[in-house]
Protein backbone atom coordinates (compact mmCIF):
# COMPACT_ATOMS: atom_id res chain seq x y z
CA UNK A 1 0.00 0.00 0.00
CA UNK A 2 1.23 3.59 -1.00
CA UNK A 3 1.78 6.40 1.17
CA UNK A 4 -0.16 8.49 -1.44
CA UNK A 5 -3.28 5.56 -2.50
CA UNK A 6 -4.10 5.81 1.40
CA UNK A 7 -3.94 9.34 1.89
CA UNK A 8 -1.56 9.86 4.33
CA UNK A 9 -0.49 12.84 3.02
CA UNK A 10 -3.42 14.49 3.87
CA UNK A 11 -2.36 14.09 7.94
CA UNK A 12 0.88 13.77 7.44
CA UNK A 13 4.63 14.77 5.93
CA UNK A 14 7.81 13.47 5.07
CA UNK A 15 10.09 16.42 6.22
CA UNK A 16 10.59 18.55 9.03
CA UNK A 17 12.05 21.88 7.09
CA UNK A 18 9.80 24.91 6.91
CA UNK A 19 6.36 25.85 8.34
CA UNK A 20 3.45 23.40 6.78
CA UNK A 21 0.20 25.17 6.20
CA UNK A 22 -1.87 22.36 6.06
CA UNK A 23 -0.42 21.30 10.11
CA UNK A 24 0.41 17.86 8.94
CA UNK A 25 2.32 15.84 11.36
CA UNK A 26 6.04 15.40 10.18
CA UNK A 27 7.07 11.56 9.94
CA UNK A 28 10.67 12.10 9.53
CA UNK A 29 11.68 11.30 13.19
CA UNK A 30 9.31 8.52 12.75
CA UNK A 31 11.97 5.90 13.13
CA UNK A 32 12.56 7.42 16.98
CA UNK A 33 9.55 7.41 17.99
CA UNK A 34 9.10 3.06 17.10
CA UNK A 35 11.01 0.08 18.00
CA UNK A 36 12.23 -1.95 14.78
CA UNK A 37 9.02 -3.86 13.89
CA UNK A 38 6.63 -1.22 16.22
CA UNK A 39 5.87 0.81 13.24
CA UNK A 40 4.44 -1.95 10.93
CA UNK A 41 2.25 -3.52 14.09
CA UNK A 42 0.74 -0.42 14.67
CA UNK A 43 -0.10 0.17 11.14
CA UNK A 44 -1.75 -2.66 11.72
CA UNK A 45 -3.96 -2.06 14.51
CA UNK A 46 -3.25 1.38 15.38
CA UNK A 47 -6.63 1.41 17.71
CA UNK A 48 -5.35 -1.53 19.28
CA UNK A 49 -3.66 0.09 22.06
CA UNK A 50 -4.66 3.47 21.40
CA UNK A 51 -8.60 3.81 21.47
CA UNK A 52 -9.01 7.73 21.24
CA UNK A 53 -6.66 7.62 18.10
CA UNK A 54 -7.28 9.94 15.09
CA UNK A 55 -5.38 7.30 12.78
CA UNK A 56 -7.65 5.32 10.98
CA UNK A 57 -7.79 1.71 10.64
CA UNK A 58 -6.76 0.92 7.14
CA UNK A 59 -7.13 -3.14 7.90
CA UNK A 60 -3.61 -3.67 6.72
CA UNK A 61 -2.19 -7.14 6.29
CA UNK A 62 1.41 -7.60 7.67
CA UNK A 63 2.96 -7.41 4.29
CA UNK A 64 1.17 -4.33 3.34
CA UNK A 65 1.76 -2.37 6.93
CA UNK A 66 5.42 -3.69 6.49
CA UNK A 67 5.83 -1.96 3.16
CA UNK A 68 4.34 1.60 4.32
CA UNK A 69 6.20 1.53 7.74
CA UNK A 70 9.52 0.81 5.18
Amino acid sequence: MAYEELGCVTCHRLTSEGRDPYRRRSLSHVQDKFAPGGLADFLEAPLRDHETSRMPDYHLDAPNAASLAA
